[in-house]
């Protein structure tokens, strides 16, 4: 018998270990809810609060519910809410000059009828970030004195602390630095009473800054900004390792730099002390890993790539318990700097002196980047990289399973993500009620980005319930990828997979989970096939979600689109894909009636060919993936017949399996090379586009310093950066060739991109939430807004992007403000260029996304225990 893993001990098994974060030392917006009176509140917030926009009128900002009182299910909004009290959110020292901060009290009231219950557990949640634009996680209601279990401080001085190299220091602060008092550097002290050249106190001979978004005030548009800055202090002396040095930012009497922790010691010890100028992958290899690489370098803003050339002159790898030495080595010049940044503008010219990375000829880092090989280390256990006397790097392991908790970080947010279902206790420790159900009108409309309701056929409410939220904000946009993606994840690592693998419910129903979690996003669209096989087009609302609605409470029309070959074709080629593996596993009823649903769907869709020529590429490409999988499903010669008619292999022999906006025949091309039947020569034919379209993207690949591949053209942006969203192709293609020179090669550049998402990034950090042991915090999520139980492991940020130079703006576009938080001056490196919450192109995780990491980790796990 199988038992379930209880939500919090998952929550803990997936969070507990990390222990360094990203931004998440600190708390400007909401920090404390009290229970005043049964139907009263007093709720404690950091200076990202609105207090203009808090007023009877806008009550409904505030909303109360409850997993355990019905009547607070859906939650309850505020009758009344006003501010209190305003007061300094903490001490400024004499002389201080810098910002200064304000905390908020405010008093919240209930409707009269809907009081508090004695025994219930309740949560406050704010429904719009236009009153507090940072941290609206939900809290949980306290009685009155309970101290919140929460560490509430704001954290505007010193939050962490790192070495750097034997003469420098790397340290983050909060928002209370002032910057203008930076270019003396006397401000600033180190002292050691275990060193004596640092006894009587040492200032820096330079300071170095890098400054991005630590949060919003939404008091005007754009909205204003406040900093989290890096500093890195370079010394003459240099440091003694073992020994402990004291940094003090307000050193200098009567002129302190920074309101809040002004002071920190540091143990320059290397086996303790972390240096984030080194890069692993926070998990760790596999033994037969191709090739194992971290990574060496920083950039430190203003005074740009720090040189490491006179002090990292070798490397260790230690046991992480032990500290003994199981390897050495020195770090390797991979690629010098091409630009440094200085007045606002890149030296060189990068029209006279383009750089060497990617078919944009960029500079990915601006860093002197130095590889470090770690192949020859094939021994399971656990390790870290030091430099001695600089510091070490996070802890990995080697392991034949080292993606297993990876994969399970990454599907537990697509989890989390079901729309249909409630989210509760036993499988995640968030609550969350069903949501889009009996909410759906069919549409007469094509398939376009928002449903209209001037094209509403019969007016009723119908339950196309199932599928996946799009992102963040819980859009129930159809996402049948999700069972593409995972499906084919299945195909190509079936042993990797089993029933009871992940804390989903269908965890012993005889199914590898991965399946169930893609037959979520399938069974939707078994709900979306009418009775004569016509598919609608997915399900979109009339506009992105209303603030204060909830999934349960959307107050927004939604429609089915109008039923359309794509579609159909599409639902196809899915719905046989899981007739085949559902028959693998034993399913023979569920497989039938997947291929009967599947036929169906081609029939109507050969009966509707598409007339319009905006449509018709789609079409085409959908039309192909069917046919293959149809083929492999039934081996009749009709779906043959009809690939070889439409697929681009038969039309040009030379063509790649896809071009952007004429044709995608990838997942077609791929399910015919796997087909029994079917012409051999085709089939070599497209072996061949495969094959030659990967060794073009590894070719691209090759020029980037931190090695990740990616489609060559793809900018850096919505994942892209710092997720493994371009996997999919070259795992095919690894699976597609007989050529073994070049399916190594692919092992290896796959490897290479899980390691790049996984920390061997420039700026040592993950972008999913619980990745790995430096991730992000504030991947921007409704579901997280929504939630006082901690943070949702497997959620995403999109990552680094590019975008405006760093400087003032003038625009109403989110997307442009992220240029404004920024110093220094100027285009900064795009692998550099990420703030949490900064913009939706960079926060806020997208379903999809979060499918292909999944993806991505799951390639490489080890056989399953059945």
């Amino acid at each position: 018998m199988r038992t379930r893993l209880p939500f919090a001990a998952l929550l803990i098994a997936l969070l507990a270990p990390h222990a360094w974060g990203y931004g998440v030392t600190h708390n400007a917006g909401l920090r404390a809810v009290e229970k005043t009176g049964p139907a009263e509140l007093t709720l404690t917030f950091g200076p990202a609060l609105r207090p203009q926009s808090v007023d009877p009128k806008r009550a409904w900002f505030f909303q109360v519910a409850s997993e355990t009182d019905k009547d607070f299910n859906l939650g309850v909004n505020a009758a009344a809410a006003e501010v209190v009290k305003k007061e300094p959110d903490g001490a400024y020292p004499d002389g201080y000059a810098g910002p200064r901060f304000e905390k908020y009290t405010l008093k919240v009231t209930l409707p009269a009828d809907k009081p508090l219950k004695d025994g219930r557990r309740y949560w406050l949640r704010v429904n719009s970030s236009g009153i507090a634009a940072f941290n609206r996680r939900a809290k949980y209601v306290l009685e009155p004195g309970k101290v919140p279990a929460e560490d509430l401080a704001p954290r505007y001085g010193i939050r962490e602390t790192y070495a750097l190299s034997t003469k420098a220091l790397h340290l983050v602060t909060g928002a209370g630095l002032d910057t203008a008092k930076l270019a003396d550097s006397s401000h600033v002290k180190v002292t050691s009473a275990d060193d004596p050249d640092y006894k009587d106190g040492v200032s820096p001979a330079r300071i170095s800054r890098r400054s991005n978004l630590d949060f919003y005030i939404p008091d005007g548009w754009p909205w204003r900004f406040h900093q989290r800055h890096e500093l890195f202090l370079l010394f003459e002396k240099p440091f003694k390792n073992g020994k402990t040095y004291r940094i003090d930012l307000n050193a200098k009497p009567g002129a302190p730099l920074t309101c809040g922790t002004s002071a920190a010691e540091l143990k320059f010890d290397d086996r303790e002390a972390l240096n984030l100028a080194l890069k692993v992958n926070q998990y760790g290899w596999r033994p037969d890993a191709p090739r194992k690489y971290a990574y060496l370098g920083m950039w430190m803003g203003e005074l740009n790539a720090y040189d490491f050339a006179a002090e990292a002159a070798a490397f260790e790898v230690r046991d992480a318990k032990t500290h003994e030495v199981v390897l050495k080595g020195a770090p390797a010049l991979r690629r010098k700097a091409t630009y440094k940044l200085e007045g606002g503008q890149l030296t060189p010219d990068p029209k006279q002196t383009p750089g060497p990375e990617t078919v944009y000829k960029q500079d990915l880092s601006y860093e002197d980047a130095y590889e470090l090989d770690l192949s020859e280390l094939n021994k399971e256990g656990a390790y870290y990289v030091a430099l001695p006397g600089m510091g070490r790097s996070f802890e990995f392991r080697i392991g034949s399973n080292v993606y297993l908790d990876a994969f399970k970080v990454a599907m537990n947010g697509i989890y989390h993500q079901r729309s249909g279902i409630d989210l509760k206790a036993p499988w995640t420790g968030h609550y969350q009620p069903a949501g889009h159900r009996n909410h759906t009108e069919y549409s007469t409309q094509r398939h376009k980005e928002f449903a209209d309701a001037k094209f509403a056929t019969d007016g009723k409410k119908h339950d196309l319930w199932g599928g996946h939220h799009d992102a963040g904000d819980w859009d129930p946009r159809s996402h049948l990828d999700i069972a593409q993606h995972l499906f084919l994840l299945y195909e190509l690592n079936p042993d990797a997979f089993a029933d009871g693998q992940l804390n989903i419910p269908e965890n012993a129903n005889g199914l590898p989970d991965v399946l169930d979690e893609g037959h979520w996003a399938l069974d939707l669209w078994t709900r979306l096939q009418d009775e004569d096989g016509g598919v609608h087009h997915g399900i979109e609302a009339t506009a992105d979600p209303k603030e204060g609605d909830t999934p349960a409470t959307d107050t927004l029309r939604e429609f089915a689109y109008a039923k359309d070959s794509t579609a159909s074709y599409y639902f196809a080629a899915v719905a046989a894909h899981a007739s085949l593996l559902w028959r693998k596993n034993g399913k023979a009823g569920q497989a039938d009636a997947f291929l009967e649903r599947a036929l169906k769907a081609w029939d109507w869709g050969q009966a509707h060919p598409e007339q319009d020529k905006n449509y018709q590429i789609r079409e085409r490409n959908q039309l192909v993936f069917a046919a293959a999988v149809l083929l492999r499903a039934t081996g009749e010669a009709r779906f043959d017949e009809a690939f070889r008619k439409s697929c681009i292999f038969a039309e040009n022999p030379k063509a790649p399996p896809l071009e952007y906006q004429k044709w995608d025949h990838l997942h077609g091309g791929f399910q015919y090379l796997l087909a029994e039947k079917g012409d051999a020569s085709l089939k070599d034919t497209i072996r061949e586009s495969f094959e030659g379209l990967c060794r073009y993207w590894i070719g691209a690949a090759e020029t980037t310093t931190y090695r990740y591949l990616r489609s060559p053209f793809a900018p850096n942006s919505w994942g892209t950066g710092g997720l493994p969203t371009h996997s999919l192709f070259p795992a095919l293609a690894r699976h597609a060739t007989k050529d073994e020179k070049l399916k190594a090669s692919i092992t290896e550049w796959l490897t290479y991109t899980n390691d790049f998402t996984l920390g061997c990034h420039p700026m040592n950090l993950t972008f999913t939430v619980g990745l790995g042991q430096r991730y992000v915090h504030h991947a921007f999520s409704h579901l997280q807004c929504n939630s006082p139980a901690g943070l949702v492991a497997g959620l995403q940020s999109e990552g680094p992007s590019r975008g405006l130079p760093a400087g003032p703006i003038q625009s109403k576009s989110m997307a442009d403000w992220p240029a404004m938080s920024l110093y220094p001056l100027g285009p900064w490196p795009e692998l550099y260029r990420f703030s949490e919450q900064a913009s939706p192109g960079m926060a806020e995780g997208v379903v999809l996304n979060q499918g292909l990491t999944a993806f991505a980790y799951g390639l490489f796990l080890a056989p399953a225990k059945k």
